[in-house]
């Protein structure tokens, strides 16, 4: 296959924004896109090898899958084994957990899989998984399994037929992505049947260049259509965020602009040019190092001194990633990829070997063996010893009585001089009504009634018991007879929010919506030094669980407030219910030293009726007017 210096620059181009995205430079929101550029460039090469050695004569499934070895496994290990004792060194017991894991499911190309699963509310935020960027590998290996067996089976049936099949394949998965991208993003996101189709777009790449038919197109147009394709990427880096619907037909924009450079970029054209320089085609060559590298780094680093890192730090660990690669490119990727120096025999049993290590190492931290459980302990102290199955069903014990909804119930009668307030929401409403009503006071001034009302009515992803919950509303009279609605659910998403003010825009006067407090598990804690303060501790740790805010969380918040600002709806600050100090110091433990949360989210029984004076000030000072 002939060398293309300008699709190593275009690597260059894949691997630098996604590194800067992140690193949180808000000018690249959509460097995310630059893994689905890689995915296009996987398409094209993977495909034009395999048309060109099928036409030869000269393919073989056993030396495909080990140049794939070569390619992808020793740098990825490497990188792997450096990670394991920073680890163990920096990452709490609970996350050292979640990342043996994450190693397990890397040795057997299910890291995407994993990730999706692992993706929830109560899940660490993605800035500190080192290996979550693994799920891009995992994507392209499942492909790399099956388009080969696909080619094969499908040969003798000639270059239409396939080329017809992997369009209708093609269309499925574009169309599921789409469909996906707005009710599934999170499964969309990460698995191989919604990301396929940009693979298949390379694919189709390589069948036009090992085709009979080559039009004449000239110079003007191979120009005009390469720096299109350099404006569509560049628009999608630049202009797409998290909130963009992905990876559906948003997605075409920067996999389009790819192939139109991989057709039309060529040492003749100014971007052909630029993409086969030195410095393009340098980074290009270490950019799957560099790719390896920089989640790891960066991840560690905010594990270790906080989300919040400088900007010089920043730009240091992004350039450490780049001299990381060179190095692992230069004495691991070019050795391992030199069949001179390592025959296959060799790779595939130091392959073998090495993936079982790993998988050794991940199921056993699992697994928790009684060794890794007495070092563990020795680490994490008092809080991963506490029974949270037994905190749970003592909080039950109080939340059941006191949290019942009212579904076809009215206020009663001795409401007429209180203040009516309908508590609206999922289980955090659920502590809210119970710590409210823990106060005589409150009992005194306010007639709490409550409806349940799941978050995941507030995104897109909305499951049956969802229109339970909205078709209980909707009947209840006591939205309208209640003289506060308190909207307090889990937000981690809110793009039914707009409906949700639409159908209630005679309430949204009388409507109060509270953002979220969600702290890290308390067995997830970030925090330097070998282990936390002992329990009694109750400064010391206030201080740290103020640091240990959910990341994802504040963001959400932001973003909410400034929505709900926009559209005249009043709200209030869970974080600011919680905390003392919303910056250095929030409660975990009472003076005795009993835990206040049991999961970051929902409070203990003693958490209820410690913040049950909190609740009581928040109300009175809200709604007593």
């Amino acid at each position: 296959m002939r060398y293309r210096a300008e699709i190593d620059g275009l690597r260059a181009v894949a691997v630098l924004p996604v590194i800067l995205f992140h690193a949180g430079f808000q000018s690249f929101s959509g460097g995310y896109v630059g893994v689905d550029v890689f995915f296009v460039i996987s398409g094209y090469l993977i495909t034009s090898i395999i048309l060109i050695e099928k036409q030869a004569g000269t393919f073989d499934l056993v030396t495909f899958y080990e140049r794939r070895v070569r390619r992808i496994l020793p740098a990825l290990f490497f990188v792997m084994a450096v990670c394991i004792p920073f680890a163990w060194l920096w990452l709490t017991p609970n996350n050292f957990r979640y990342f043996s894991q994450s190693v397990f499911s890397v040795t057997v190309f299910l890291s995407n899989v994993y990730f999706w699963l692992r993706s929830g509310y109560f899940d660490l935020a993605s800035e500190f998984k080192p290996l979550l960027h693994t799920w891009s590998l995992a994507v392209e290996e499942q492909y790399y399994l099956v388009f080969p067996l696909f080619i094969l089976l499908m040969w003798k049936l000639g270059r239409r037929w396939i080329v017809g099949l992997l369009v209708v394949f093609f269309g499925a998965s574009l169309a599921l992505a789409e469909w996906g991208a707005y009710n599934k993003p999170t499964a969309t996101f990460f698995l191989a049947p919604m990301r396929a189709w940009e693979l298949a777009l390379g694919s189709f790449t390589a069948f036009y260049f090992t085709g009979r038919w080559s039009p004449t197109i000239s110079n003007n147009a191979h120009q005009i259509l390469s720096a299109t394709g350099i404006f569509l990427i560049a628009f999608a880096v630049f202009t797409f965020g998290k909130n963009t619907p992905f990876p559906g037909f948003y997605a075409l924009v920067p996999t389009l602009g790819t192939v139109l450079i991989i057709l039309f970029a060529t040492p003749a054209t100014i971007v052909g040019t630029v993409l086969g320089s030195r410095a393009f085609v340098g980074i290009g060559l270490i950019s799957y190092s560099a790719y390896l590298w920089h989640q790891p780094l960066l991840a560690f680093a905010r594990n270790r001194f906080g989300a919040d890192l400088n900007v010089t730090l920043l730009a240091g660990l992004c350039l450490a990633a780049l001299g990381l690669a060179y190095l692992s490119w230069r004495f691991i990727e070019r050795p391992f990829r030199n069949r001179d120096r390592i025959a296959r025999k060799n790779l595939f049993i130091l392959a073998f070997c090495c993936t079982v290590a790993f998988g050794l190492f991940g199921a056993a931290i699992h697994l928790q063996t009684i060794a890794t459980i007495a070092a563990l302990q020795q680490k994490e102290g008092w809080v991963f010893k506490l029974d949270y199955g037994k905190i749970q069903k003592e909080t039950a014990s109080i939340i059941t009585p006191l949290a019942k909804q009212n579904i076809n119930g009215t206020f009663p009668a001795d409401a007429a001089d209180k203040v009516k307030i309908l508590i609206l929401g999922d289980s955090i409403a659920d502590d809210l009504v119970v710590a409210a009503k823990l106060s005589k006071r409150v009992r005194s001034k306010f007639s709490i009634m409550h409806l349940n009302y799941d978050d995941a009515c507030f995104s897109t992803d909305r499951p049956f018991h969802c229109e339970q919950a909205r078709s209980n509303y909707s009947q209840s009279r006591l939205p309208g007879d209640a003289d506060f609605i308190i909207l307090n659910v889990g937000f981690d998403r809110y793009t039914e929010l707009d409906r949700f003010l639409a159908e209630n825009e005679s309430f949204k006067s009388k409507l109060h919506v509270i953002l979220p407090a969600t702290f890290n598990d308390p067995t997830s804690l970030r925090y330097r030094g070998s282990s936390l303060p002992p329990r009694t501790d109750r400064a010391a740790l206030a201080k740290i669980y103020a640091q240990n805010k959910f990341e994802t969380q504040i963001t959400v918040n932001a973003n909410l407030a400034h929505f709900l600002k926009e559209r005249g709806v009043n709200y209030s600050d869970g974080y600011a219910m919680h905390c003392e100090n919303v910056q250095s110091s929030c409660a975990l433990v009472d003076g005795s030293g009993d835990i206040l949360m049991f999961d970051g989210l929902h409070k203990t029984k003693v958490g209820l009726q410690y913040f049950s004076d909190r609740v009581e000030r928040w109300l009175f000072s809200t709604f007593s007017n």
